[in-house]
């Protein structure tokens, strides 16, 4: 291992043992949540299957709790909830990525692990694709590193924003989806091709944006689901469109129509936002090898992110969700092995009276998977508040407005002391048998809510004194539902 990646190593090691010997550092974190081991986290990179245990690597920055040069951190998992932590696997060492090594993606490539990843270099103002392999611990970067250059895409860019590399394999063939900002500021997918991992041919121009779906693209990624093809892209400098479900800023979306792969060019039929929530960015999906497609994401914003600044570690992914794709729209869901953390189950149901708040029995806590489901709804059944975190002087609220259509997320009486959003809505649609249900999963400091099956995700951290534990309910018009109440461990 180099200096870099040993002292990267080193650091992060003396930050865990720090925070396992003192009970107010271990209590402050999530419990089945990733969250950074130390210093600063942000995209999910390089999520795959590999020898027998899910891998994620992620932008890292051991040193402190802000962003800096840019390392990849690593870790491992058996059981999707439980991770260890490995050695620093990429730091800005050589000089293909001497100020950085960004986002990219990773594949189990027979007895090896590949990594296909950005490198930066400040000086000349590039950014141009590298890569690693290796055996799940340590990786080595190719000598002939960058292996993807400008020399690569046959017309003019912007070579300050060249990057992200998705890698897959079809027919014996590797392909590379990265993305880069086009003459017109905008962002656009390209596609290349190789016969082995070290030399690269351009292929197409997949998709862009023309400065319809935001400018600069980020993080794509590209599978097939059922017998649809899905383009995940999170786009920059979105415009605010609540009936479109855009908000200002850095989105996240899937694009699902049909990749010609004689041409390699995408046809789009549909583009909608993933998570509606303020904290989710930047996803990454992998295959399972029992065949389930799940997708994790970056749980914070670049926007004003609000950790307190005592804090040793800044950064959380969220879940890993189950995706599914129902009528063209894709679906997700908490991984299923989540509810082998479930003990203490409550369930009944609760009848609310106008301007009343209601508790119910059991049903309080930080660490929690909760289950509502209504029936007979209409946009006459008013709103029903959700307090979470809550206690005389805390509380963050949860809001479903039927007659609106509205779902929203407030965060301000959460006892955040920095400048960052608290407020979030967006749109939904009630189902025509007006059936409709949510699930919120509480962990320590973030709340991840599913609704109509998973049809809607909406994803927010909150950083509210440990002790304001209770939940509560609150409705505008006499309401019912029945629900499920787990506590998790």
């Amino acid at each position: 291992m180099t200096d870099l990646l040993n002292n990267a190593t080193k650091v992060q090691n003396e930050c865990l043992k720090k925070i396992d010997s003192s009970l107010i550092e271990k209590s402050k974190r999530p419990h089945f949540h990733l969250a950074s081991p130390c210093g600063w986290i942000n995209d999910p990179n390089g999520l795959s299957f590999y020898k027998g245990q899910l891998h994620l690597f992620f932008q890292y920055h051991p040193y402190s709790n802000k962003w800096g040069p840019m390392h990849w951190g690593h870790a491992v998992t058996k059981d999707f909830l439980s991770w260890n932590f490995l050695p620093v696997a990429l730091a800005p060492d050589t000089n293909a990525d001497i100020d950085g090594c960004f986002s990219g993606t990773a594949m189990e490539d027979g007895d090896f692990h590949l990594i296909v990843y950005t490198g930066v270099v400040s000086d000349n103002a590039v950014q141009n694709q590298c890569i690693a392999i290796g055996d799940g611990v340590e990786y080595k970067k190719l000598e002939n590193n960058p292996v993807i250059t400008a020399s690569n895409i046959p017309f003019e860019y912007d070579v300050a924003h060249f990057r992200d590399p998705k890698v897959w394999k079809e027919n014996g063939t590797y392909y590379v989806a990265a993305v880069i900002k086009t003459q017109d500021k905008s962002g656009a997918l390209v596609i290349f091709k190789s016969e082995n991992p070290k030399e690269w041919k351009f292929v197409s121009v997949a998709d862009r944006s023309e400065c319809k779906l935001g400018m600069m693209w980020e993080c794509p990624d590209f599978f097939s689901l059922d017998e649809n093809d899905v383009i995940v892209i999170s786009p920059q400098e979105m415009k605010e469109d609540l009936e479109a479900g855009w908000h200002d800023g850095n989105n996240s979306v899937f694009m699902t129509g049909k990749m010609n792969r004689n041409e390699w060019k995408f046809n789009r039929k549909s583009v909608y936002q993933i998570d509606y929530g303020i904290d989710f960015y930047a996803p990454e999906t992998t295959l399972l090898p029992d065949g389930r497609r799940i997708m994790m994401g970056w749980m914070h914003r670049w926007e004003g992110v609000s950790t307190p600044d005592d804090y040793l570690w800044t950064g959380m992914m969220t879940l890993p969700r189950e995706l599914k794709i129902n009528n063209g729209i894709v679906y997700q869901n908490p991984v299923r092995e989540l509810e082998s953390k479930r003990i203490n189950p409550v369930s009944g149901k609760i009848n609310l009276f106008v301007g009343k708040t209601t508790k119910a029995d059991g049903v309080r806590g930080r660490h929690f998977d909760l289950l509502i489901s209504f029936e007979g709804i209409s946009s006459d059944s008013g709103s029903l508040e959700i307090q979470i975190a809550s206690d005389e002087k805390y509380s963050t609220k949860i809001n479903l407005d039927f007659g609106k259509y509205e779902m929203s997320f407030d965060r301000s009486r959460s006892g955040t002391r920095t400048d960052c959003e608290t407020f979030r809505k967006f749109k939904f649609e009630i189902p025509s048998d007006g059936k409709f249900d949510v699930r919120l999963v509480c962990d320590t400091c973030s709340a991840e809510l599913f609704a109509c099956g998973g049809r809607y995700a909406f994803t927010n951290v909150f950083y509210s004194p440990l002790e304001a534990e209770e939940i509560k309910f609150t409705s505008s018009k006499a309401l019912s539902f029945d629900y499920n109440f787990y506590t998790l461990v």
